[in-house]
């Protein structure tokens, strides 16, 4: 779903923080820049930042609840703004026919535009193993035909992990490219001996708690479930299983509920949320492992917030993960959904820090090589190579100053 613009009653545009960071790396390369997204007139929710940056035009269209009534409306707005663009930038995922962005997509497509489709997610997607009646799998066929279509048609498509690729890019071979998603900065990134210094601190023997965090939504797509059945099947000798969770969602009772349970084999803890940041980064470092149990295929960004601070990910076979997890190298992985496995693997991890720290190392490694400005530098390049293909711009290196384009 696209994220929201608010508009308080002073007239101030607000944007989620962290969205708002990500935006301002694309200003770096994309200039006389329009944003075309929901407007909702109230005060902004906790965590929004002011918006007080005249690069950015807005084009404000209905919001969430009201799209589908003011359809029309949207659809012109889409209309005018797109004929004055020379890229159109958009994702695929939400419901057609009325969704903004598959209706950008289309006029992109009928007005000759620069088309760069971004696939982070695919919420339309069935989850193995969940039931599913007709109207579902209707749904979930016709999003999934419709996303095919935009990604075979674009100029440039960009995929989060290689799945997403294989199955959407269907029939060119030129415009598809994977870079995972990661918002760590540079100053993130814990230094090579800070790694070494809080890996003696986590304690290696069995006389210290195994501690544990899952940071993110508390979903069932997000694994919550799964988490809390291996928690509890999880019977660790010495000091056991120290689990926090951090995250908001439909779960949030059932893992307060279990919080509050007596359980020989450790301890579960649900904390206050934390903002993205340093704060966040800290408290990271102070575990032996990330667990991201999720039963939907994206890639999250946890795993690189976790590599950044030298801290192992223990992770689901989903094809997100598996594509930026590698077993016995970064992390560990269990089936998809299955508690008992991820139950085995607290009792593998508790007798195995050793094994998590040279883990920790490894995936330290690799973030060093995907920050949140590499990973806006490597879009900027295809981007430079997409319109110099279409006669926009001169190829990259014989003119590097003319690559200002409307988006």
């Amino acid at each position: 779903m696209p994220v929201p613009v608010y508009l308080d009653a002073q007239g101030q545009r607000w944007l989620d923080a962290l969205w708002l960071k990500d935006l301002r790396l694309h200003l770096d390369y994309l200039h006389a820049f329009t944003l075309a997204c929901p407007c909702v007139p109230r005060d902004p929710p906790p965590g929004a930042e002011r918006v007080n940056d005249p690069r950015i035009r807005f084009v404000d269209l209905p919001d969430h609840g009201r799209q589908s009534s003011r359809f029309f409306e949207t659809a012109r707005l889409l209309w005018r703004a797109v004929g004055e663009a020379t890229l159109v930038h958009h994702s695929i995922g939400d419901w057609w026919p009325l969704s903004m962005n598959y209706l950008a997509a289309l006029f992109a497509a009928w007005r000759g535009k620069v088309s760069v489709v971004v696939v982070e997610s695919s919420g339309w997607r069935l989850m193995p193993g969940q039931p599913a009646g007709l109207g579902a799998r209707l749904k979930a066929w016709l999003a999934e035909t419709w996303g095919r279509w935009h990604v075979n048609r674009a100029s440039l498509a960009v995929f989060t992990q290689a799945q997403y690729l294989r199955s959407l890019r269907t029939r060119r071979q030129d415009n598809g490219h994977v870079i995972h998603a990661s918002w760590i900065d540079e100053d993130h990134l814990l230094s090579e001996t800070d790694i070494r210094i809080d890996g003696s601190h986590k304690g290696l023997g069995l006389e210290t708690p195994l501690r544990v965090l899952f940071a993110g939504r508390l979903t069932s797509a997000k694994g919550v479930e799964v988490l809390l059945d291996a928690f509890r099947a999880t019977h660790l000798g010495g000091a056991g299983l120290a689990l926090d969770i951090i995250g908001s969602g439909e779960c949030l009772p059932l893992c307060q509920a279990t919080s509050r349970l007596a359980h020989e084999g450790g301890q579960l803890r649900v904390l206050d949320s934390v903002p993205y940041g340093p704060a966040f980064f800290n408290l990271l470092r102070r575990y032996h492992a990330v667990v991201v149990p999720s039963l939907s295929d994206e890639q999250p960004r946890i795993v690189y917030d976790a590599y950044a601070q030298g801290v192992p990910v223990l992770v689901s076979d989903t094809p997100g993960l598996l594509d930026c997890v590698q077993d016995g190298i970064t992390g560990r992985t269990f089936a998809r959904g299955d508690a008992a496995a991820l139950a085995g693997l607290f009792v593998w991890a508790h007798t195995h820090r050793d094994a998590l720290q040279r883990m920790g190392e490894t995936g330290w490694q690799r973030a060093r090589g995907l920050t949140h400005h590499q990973m806006h530098a490597r879009r900027h390049r295809l981007l430079l190579d997409t319109l110099a293909r279409r006669g926009l711009i001169r190829p990259p290196g014989a003119n590097p100053g003319k690559d200002s384009r409307k988006s």
